[in-house]
């Protein structure tokens, strides 16, 4: 094969031999569109340099156990494969095929990295390697093809390559080479806005002379939004009086994108330079990596609240999520439970809820046939919880290893979330039925029948008795019982107390004192139920529905018994793994499934503190990633921001610029003046820098957010933000300035102010 190829004889499958740059340039320039003539040193000459060198087996010997977390470590490693790179040569022949190919392109080249990860759909790579313009020369000309392919390993590539999961031997490097465009204008386009999704937008960001300085972000371009449809411009933000493209070179630039769109068939994103003769030159198209689904304002609707600790509320997120479809139709993940005085209290798309509620009311009320199916599994799967529960209590716990406490643990859990669902479902449906039982009561009897209310109490008294209508009658003969007897009624009865891990079962003393409050007064009713049925002259559907309702009574109160018996039970499994956590019981009510398992598998400390802060409130919900998030203490206030349960509060010192990710974070500033700085910054920081380079990528990993002087939402501080998913303003002109090393601040990029706190 050929270490040449020409551009033209490339496609978007030549991936392989001329990398994501030169098989998107190649794919382009066939298809007819107009890309600067030039060529692509193919992998085969890469790999055949770092193969026939040895220096293969020296760089996968410098990448082992490299702890990327250690920032000077790493750019030791990287410096150390740059430099292997300078000091092998290329073969000659290889070397005077590329010389021959570059002296007939004729005056300055730009050289280009093109490795075969960058320009996908899920990633982009984008700046991870070189690029190298106006090379002039032979000499000029190897060197930068050997500092492209060293650039494979710089310490910006290896970081997001681990970071993107792929393998650092499983990657090559092509090397493009192009006729250099004189650019009078360069920037970049979208066909689609890509910081908030939307596909009926095109952006475009511009600047007078050469396009690095967008990507780079070493300058703040003008940024016009258009309408996709009709290419009017929407809205222009410009940085002069006088803006950098004519409106007619906006609209072939509109029209441009849209043809290479529609060409790839998904979004792209697209370099491009004017050129000293007023053409569109295209430099470079690669997917926009990303997009996110377009995000609706969520309608919460309040539904219960509850004195709920951490553990209990994770199981009833949980419980209608998609972990449950066996029983849930409809399962969803937008619940969140947040903090109101001293309770827990649930709020739910209102959309999901009510899809719900309706397939619930489909399934049973307008299935009726399905019931029978429904209250076996209920009973299996309480029955269930309740047995693992006293069969865990049973076990000789104190000499489990912590690998066996994990088994038991889960064993539990399992057991807990798959009951936890007919918690929400009885309750639901028990109301479609006890209604629909009304409803029917007054089409037999007439609304104003006085028979109507004593006949409907016949048809809901329940068939059977759950602990709390015993309760009351041991209640109310409680005087007449002896010793033994009430010993007896004490331990049937002492776990009604025990919703939640932190509610202890009643004491004995507890008991007696307070069990005169449950005496019922038991109301005498006028007829029986078979009499009520007679009168009534139901139709054999009707009857059923009658039936039912009257089941769901008496399944009312035992989903109660079920939980709360489970509970009183497990408190000797959580007790145990409370002992070895250093905590109290009523600690680990407020631990995540996650965090115990974590604890039991490295017996990991300092839950104390995390304990102590969300007994004074949390916010619980799903990320976007469908894993469970708990936020506390000075977290909550944003975390309800973002998900739309807050109002915005007025900070002092506002600093405004471009949204470039959206999101809302906290945390203490770090000013990145430079490679030296990023040490600096720590997990949890805002990074705060004039710009940002591929560089910066290991220490933005740390962040929380990201702001920036400079800038536009195609800058490297908003392309990598977005791909890590962490919250970016930039352009903000002053930031640097305003900010110091430890102030504490609010990024709102929703909005696109930076606000300072009080700590």
């Amino acid at each position: 094969m050929s270490s040449i190829i020409w551009l033209e004889k490339l496609g978007q499958d030549d991936v392989a031999i001329a990398g994501g740059k030169g098989a998107q340039l190649g794919e382009l320039k066939k298809a007819g569109f107009s890309v600067p003539d030039g060529f692509v040193v193919s992998t085969v000459v890469y790999k055949n340099l770092v193969g026939g060198s040895g220096i293969q087996e020296k760089i996968h010997e410098l990448l082992s156990n490299l702890d990327l977390e250690n920032t000077e470590k790493l750019q030791e490693v990287s410096d150390k494969i740059q430099a292997l790179f300078a000091s092998v040569s290329l073969q000659q022949d290889v070397a005077e095929e590329i010389l021959k190919a570059y002296k007939s392109l004729g005056g300055l080249v730009a050289v280009r990295s093109s490795a075969t990860a960058e320009d996908r759909k899920e990633a982009s790579f984008a700046g991870q390697q070189a690029t190298f313009l106006h090379i002039k020369g032979e000499e000029a000309l190897i060197d930068a093809v050997k500092k492209c392919m060293a650039s494979l390993f710089t310490a910006r590539a290896i970081f997001y390559r681990d970071q993107q999961r792929v393998g650092h031997e499983d990657v090559s490097i092509a090397v493009v080479i192009q006729k250099m465009v004189q650019a009078q204008k360069a920037g970049v386009a979208f066909s689609i806005n890509p910081v908030t999704s939307d596909v009926s937008e095109v952006v475009i960001e511009a600047v007078a002379g050469l396009g690095e300085a967008v990507v780079g972000g070493q300058a703040t371009p003008d940024n016009y939004v258009l309408e996709k449809k009709t290419l009017n411009v929407k809205e222009r933000h410009l940085q002069a009086d006088n803006s950098v493209l004519q409106d007619l070179e906006i609209k072939e630039l509109g029209e441009l994108v849209q043809k290479i769109e529609a060409h790839y068939g998904y979004a792209q994103d697209i370099e491009w330079a004017i050129d000293e003769n007023g053409a569109v030159q295209i430099l470079q198209a690669r997917p926009v990596t990303t997009l996110q689904p377009a995000r609706e304002t969520t309608k919460w609707k309040k539904i219960i609240s509850r004195e709920y600790g951490v553990q209990y509320t994770e199981l009833s997120l949980r419980s209608l999520s998609p972990e449950n479809k066996f029983i849930v139709p409809e399962p969803f993940y937008e619940q969140v439970y947040i903090p109101e005085e001293d309770n827990e209290v649930c709020y739910i798309d209102e959309a999901r809820w009510n899809a719900f509620v309706g397939a619930l009311k489909e399934r049973y009320l307008e299935q009726p046939e399905n019931y029978d199916e429904f209250e076996k599994l209920f009973m299996e799967t309480g029955t269930d919880y309740v047995e693992i529960a006293k069969q865990t209590a049973q076990e000789n716990l104190e000499d489990k290893s912590s690998n066996e406490l994990k088994k038991l643990y889960l064993d539990y859990q399992k057991k807990s979330l798959r009951y936890a669902p007919f918690i929400w479902i009885q309750f639901i449906i028990n109301n479609f039925f006890a209604d629909k039982a009304k409803e029917i009561l007054v089409e037999k009897l007439g609304q104003d029948n006085p028979k109507l209310y004593d006949f409907y109490e016949v048809i809901v008294k329940p068939s059977q008795k759950a602990a709390s209508i015993r309760l009351g009658e041991v209640a109310a003969k409680w005087k007449e019982l002896n010793y033994e007897e009430k010993n007896q009624a004490y331990e049937n009865f002492k776990w009604i107390p025990c919703l939640d891990i932190h509610n202890r079962p009643w004491t004995k003393e507890e008991f007696s004192s307070h069990v005169s409050e449950f005496v019922k007064e038991e109301k005498e009713l006028i007829a029986s139920s078979e009499h009520v049925l007679e009168e009534v002259n139901p139709s054999a559907k009707e009857k059923r529905t009658l039936e039912i309702a009257r089941s769901l009574t008496y399944l009312k109160d035992l989903k109660d018994d079920f939980r709360r018996q489970g509970v009183f039970y497990g408190q000797v499994l959580f007790q145990e793994i409370a002992k070895r956590m250093g905590i109290e019981l009523d600690g680990i009510s407020y631990m995540l499934e996650s965090e115990i398992v974590e604890f039991l598998d490295s017996s990991t400390t300092g839950t104390q503190s995390v304990v102590d802060e969300r007994k004074n409130g949390f916010v619980i919900f799903f990320s976007e990633n469908k894993e469970i998030v708990c936020k506390s203490g000075d977290a909550i206030e944003s975390a309800l921001r973002e998900l739309g349960l807050a109002v915005l509060h007025e900070f002092s010192e506002e600093i405004k610029g471009v949204p470039a990710s959206l999101g809302h974070a906290k945390g203490i500033v770090t000013i990145v003046r430079g490679v030296s700085n990023l040490s600096k910054v720590k997990k949890g920081d805002v990074l705060v820098a004039v710009v940002t380079h591929p560089d910066y990528v290991p220490a933005m990993q740390r962040a929380v957010a990201i702001v920036t002087d400079e800038g536009g939402i195609t800058s490297h501080a908003a392309i990598v933000s977005r791909e890590l998913g962490l919250p970016c303003i930039v352009g903000t002109e002053h930031a640097t300035k305003a900010l110091k090393d430890g102030d504490f601040v609010e990024v709102d990029a929703t909005s696109g102010f930076v606000r300072k706190l009080k700590t």
